[in-house]
Parts: C-alpha cells; sequence; structure tokens
C-alpha cells in the first residue's frame, strides 16, 4: 500500500513537470508552442517611421522641382542672352563671289543703260568694287577676252544675272545651263585665239537666250534687251563698205597686229578679197531673211522691236548672225596666218576684232 502510494505521488510530479515545462498533456486538447506577441507599442513606432520616410521624400521632390525650374530659367537666359548678342556673319563661298561679279555686270549695265556711254559717280563706283572683287578671286582682267575665256567667270556671270533679275527655281536647269556654259570656254584649250574666245562668248550668249530668254523679259524686258549687246573683243562698225575696202581695211589692221611686212601683206590679201565677198553674201542673205531693220539690232538694242516675244526673237538671230560673222573671219584668220612665220601666227592669235558692216557694195 505504501509503495501504491509512493508510485502515484512520483506519477503526479512528473506529469505536472511534463505539462509545465514541455506543454504535453496526456488527455484533452494538447497546448500549442506559440511565439511571444510583440509589444504593445511597436505597431506606433512603424506608423510614425513611415510618416517620417514619406515627408522626407516629398521634401526632395520639391528640392528637385526647384533645381529643374533654376535650370530652365537659366537655359531661357542663355538662349535670351545668344538671341542678343551680334552674330557675325558667314563669309561667303568663292562661288558665291564669283556669282556676285555677274550680279555687279547686271548692275552696271542698268546703271550705263542711256547714258550713252558716259561714266556716272555710281558706275565708277561699281567698276572699283568690281576690280576689287576680281583681284581678290584671281580673275585676269588684262582685257574682256581674258575674263570671258575664264569658266569659272562664264558660269558665275550668267547666274548673277539671273539672281539680280529675282529669277529663282529650277535648280535642275540652272545647273545643266551652267556645266554647258562652263564647257564651252574649257574646250577652247590653253591657249585660243581671241577671236575663238568671241565665239563661244556668242554662243554662250545665244543658249543663255534660248535657256532664260522668255523668263528674264518676263522679269526684267529692259535688262532683258540690255544684256543681249554683251560681246568679249573690239568691234569694227561701218553702215556702208565697198568689197575692196574692207579687205584692204583687214589686211592693214592685221598686218598691225602680227607685224608683217609687205610681202606677206600681199599673200593674205586674196584671203581677205574672199573674206569680204562672203561678208557681203552673209549680209544680203540676213536682209532677205529678217528684213532691213535687221542689221541695226546687231549692236545696239534700241533698234529692237516693241514686242518682248519679238524682241527676243530678234536678239536670237542676230546671235546666230553674229556667229556666223566670226566663224569667216576665223576662217580668214587661220588661211592668213598659214602664210605667215610662226612669230607672226602666234602674234595673230591676240587679234580680236569684229567687223560689223550694214552693207558691202561690190568694188
Amino acid at each position: 500500500m505504501h509503495r501504491i502510494l509512493v508510485a502515484a505521488v512520483a506519477g503526479l510530479i512528473a506529469g505536472l513537470i511534463l505539462h509545465r515545462g514541455l506543454g504535453l498533456r496526456f488527455f484533452g486538447t494538447p497546448v500549442r508552442n506559440e511565439a511571444a506577441a510583440p509589444p504593445a507599442g511597436a505597431g506606433v513606432r512603424g506608423a510614425v517611421e513611415a510618416q517620417k520616410l514619406e515627408a522626407l521624400h516629398d521634401q526632395r521632390q520639391d528640392e528637385l522641382q526647384k533645381r529643374l525650374a533654376a535650370a530652365e530659367q537659366d537655359c531661357a537666359d542663355l538662349r535670351a542672352k545668344a538671341a542678343a548678342a551680334p552674330k557675325t556673319p558667314r563669309a561667303p563661298t568663292r562661288e558665291e563671289k564669283v556669282r556676285q561679279l555677274g550680279r555687279m555686270i547686271t548692275r552696271m549695265v542698268r546703271a550705263g543703260a542711256g547714258k550713252g556711254g558716259g561714266a556716272t559717280a555710281e558706275m565708277q563706283k561699281q567698276l572699283t568694287d568690281f576690280m576689287k572683287l576680281c583681284t581678290e578671286l584671281n580673275v585676269d582682267m588684262t582685257n574682256s577676252t581674258t575674263m570671258f575665256r575664264n569658266p569659272e567667270f562664264m558660269g558665275g556671270l550668267f547666274e548673277g544675272v539671273l539672281d539680280e533679275a529675282g529669277i529663282a527655281g529650277n535648280e535642275a536647269a540652272r545647273d545643266a545651263g551652267k556645266a554647258k556654259l562652263i564647257a564651252r570656254p574649257q574646250a577652247l584649250g590653253e591657249d585660243p585665239s581671241n577671236l575663238k574666245v568671241q565665239k563661244a562668248a556668242a554662243e554662250n550668249l545665244l543658249d543663255f537666250y534660248d535657256g532664260f530668254g522668255k523668263t528674264l523679259f518676263e522679269k526684267d524686258p529692259a535688262l532683258a534687251r540690255q544684256m543681249s549687246a554683251m560681246s568679249s573683243g573690239a568691234a569694227v562698225s561701218m553702215s556702208q563698205n565697198t568689197r575692196a575696202r574692207a579687205a584692204a581695211g583687214l589686211v592693214q589692221d592685221v598686218a598691225t597686229a602680227a607685224k608683217l611686212d609687205d610681202a606677206t601683206k600681199a599673200r593674205i590679201q586674196p584671203v581677205a578679197d574672199r573674206w569680204a565677198a562672203e561678208y557681203a553674201a552673209a549680209l544680203a542673205e540676213a536682209t532677205q531673211t529678217h528684213g532691213q531693220g535687221f542689221l541695226d539690232a546687231v549692236l545696239t538694242t534700241e533698234k529692237l522691236p516693241d514686242s518682248n516675244e519679238a524682241a527676243l526673237a530678234r536678239i536670237r538671230a542676230t546671235l546666230q548672225f553674229r556667229g556666223r560673222l566670226i566663224d569667216l573671219e576665223l576662217r580668214a584668220l587661220d588661211e592668213m596666218a598659214g602664210q605667215m612665220d610662226p612669230e607672226s601666227a602666234a602674234r595673230l592669235k591676240t587679234f580680236d576684232k569684229l567687223y560689223y558692216f550694214k552693207r558691202i557694195t561690190d568694188p
């Protein structure tokens, strides 16, 4: 009995130990081993920290907005200063300067219209500026022939005319026309005769009127008329002459230019006689085709018809006729050069007189 009582007490003590220390029960619902609950003030502290972080974020956002606004204002101030600062103009290119030469020539043609060849103060200033720019561009100004022999000058001349007349657009046509104008003097070679340069200049002028004459008359009829008289070299004009005097005059001018002796002059005389006869035939044909007043417009623009359309047609016809006269003279000079020594023939290349007669009668 005593042993049973001792065992019961021992069992009770063991049960208490297992229940209290390990949370185990031998009957009923077992006790769960749960985590300790947080202190009562932890949630409040977390909310306060979140508010502080949010406030700091808002503050930084405000500072960033202020910095962006300040930076935008700085940019606006810089743009305003840049706009107000004096701008240095871009230096013109060489091509633009060459075109400026063409514009200058156009202004001089306009200024000289109706002045009877007299040089006004305005024209003197324009000529001075023109020569200054030619010197800057290294354009040979020995005479008009050397200038018209320069491909760059020829292209810039006609582009300047279009610019001054306000003819814009159709860049493809302008580029094609310019390329053609440049190609002709380039094809002359290194040392062409002055008369060949005159022929190239006359052909270029005809091409210019073929391509842009109608538009030029629409934009500036006065300029369109005045530009048709432009040519290189010298001209000898007579209203009437006989074939004998015309031939004698050519022989004398050639002999002076080439420094010929009497024997050589005698050898070239038959060539001059043929030239005078061919010239008389060309005059007769032109008069029959275009009328008595046609030859008046070969050198002066004052004799052109009043109608722009008729004036353009007359300009093209006179330029074609001028080209024919140059061909006649070129052929005669080439034949004459064959009768000279090399030194005289070389000097003949500088000959640039072109003869214009309204009528050549029989001897």
